[in-house]
């Protein structure tokens, strides 16, 4: 405002020709530009973890650890032998264990397998917390992949050179990983389709989860993992063309196939490994 002033003043006190408006509307053009410039500059300089998702992960995180420590049920002991009786269930394909809850138990064997498929090839000398605790996510879930999935370095390019030995072999193989989680997720699928008595099973799994701590953390991590696995696949498929590169805007076609495998727990993601492309060579970038 003090700059605008002196300008009209010294306008009003200049001779007749110096009236002409030509230097307010440079100058208006230069504050234009200047912001315009300006607002990109901002948003690159904004870290990895204080993107908008990122903070939501790291504030999921935090309140599951205070929910299931002081709010979730079944903390007794008698509870905790009930919760042991459960998982030798679910691993049992012939138990009578509730048809709902081996579902959603076995999914949580599926979904960590489709995280480190995605996160591997970002994954290499990756910091601040060690690429290794991926690996914790198929015993503790959400809450082991969480501090990485929060706070890792954004990787949106990368070469099949930079991949590691197991994310070379394995989990880039749409033989011996894509392939397996897909069909995996479709058996439990048919499983749940085919339900005799829906209700029933519906109501039983609710009281399991009103009661059992393992039955209730369990089916909201899968809940969780499957509502944020959108964000490390949006920067994988920025690894593989699918995405908009270098800060760019989406087109409305990449927004629709990020929704698309997102939309579909379990089976969504597993089958984006199925189909997404191989990341390209050193030659090819």
């Amino acid at each position: 405002m003090l700059l605008a002033t002196l300008l009209v003043g010294a306008g009003a006190l200049a001779p007749a020709p110096a009236l002409r408006p030509v230097q307010p509307p440079a100058l208006g053009r230069a504050v234009i530009v200047q912001r315009r410039t300006t607002t990109p500059l901002m948003q690159e300089e904004l870290a990895a973890w204080q993107r908008p998702a990122r903070l939501a992960i790291a504030a999921t995180w935090a309140s599951a650890i205070v929910y299931v420590a002081a709010a979730s049920p079944g903390g007794s002991a008698e509870a905790a032998a009930r919760d042991t009786e459960l998982i030798i269930s679910a691993l049992d394909p012939t138990s009578d264990l509730n048809p709902i809850f081996f579902c959603v138990f076995n999914a949580l064997g599926i979904m960590p397998g489709v995280y480190a498929a995605t996160l591997l090839p970002g994954a290499r000398q990756n910091k601040p917390v060690p690429p290794a605790t991926i690996a914790t996510s198929f015993a503790l879930g959400f809450g082991g992949l969480a501090p990485y999935l929060a706070l890792r370095e954004a990787r949106p390019s990368a070469t099949a050179e930079d991949l590691g030995p197991v994310a070379r072999y394995v989990t880039e193989s749409k033989l011996f990983c894509a392939a397996p989680l897909l069909a995996g997720s479709l058996a439990l699928a048919f499983k749940l389709a085919t339900i005799g008595d829906f209700d029933g099973a519906l109501g039983g799994y609710a009281e399991l989860f009103a009661t059992s701590r393992l039955v209730h953390v369990s089916s909201l991590d899968l809940i969780v993992l499957s509502l944020f696995f959108f964000e490390p696949a949006r920067e994988d498929m920025c690894r593989r063309g699918w995405w908009a590169a270098d800060g760019g805007a989406p087109t409305s076609a990449e927004r629709a196939r990020l929704l698309a495998f997102c939309a579909l727990p379990v089976i969504g993601p597993a089958l984006y490994l199925l189909l997404r492309p191989e990341l390209p060579s050193v030659d090819e970038m």
